[in-house]
């Protein structure tokens, strides 16, 4: 069994992941405020500790595209990141970000 605090991080990345899953898919409504508060919570994500938060708001990033580009220097440095799949993610969200596709 988990432990108390063991359950808040699960619930946490859960619902930061539901947050980011949420934004991209009404990217288009939402007002450019709203945009550079996401990118930036996106950029937070990059630095917690669960690297599926790392993975997931590397892959918000990815989704949002070019207008996501003021994270580039977050997402480089997340290229060193040492899971994997935060690295692959990182690179990918840059090829979409730089390369304008979707």
């Amino acid at each position: 069994m988990r432990s108390p605090r063991g359950k808040r991080l699960v619930v946490a990345v859960l619902v930061f992941c539901a947050g980011l899953a949420v934004m991209t898919s009404s990217w288009h409504l939402a007002k450019t405020e709203e945009r550079q508060r996401f990118v930036r919570r996106c950029v937070d994500g990059l630095r917690a500790a669960d690297p599926a938060v790392r993975v997931a708001a590397a892959q918000a990033l990815g989704e949002v595209g070019p207008s996501a580009e003021p994270a580039e220097p977050a997402l480089d440095a997340a290229l060193a990141d040492p899971d994997a799949g935060v690295r692959a993610a990182a690179a990918e969200a840059l090829r979409r970000i730089r390369n304008r596709i979707k």
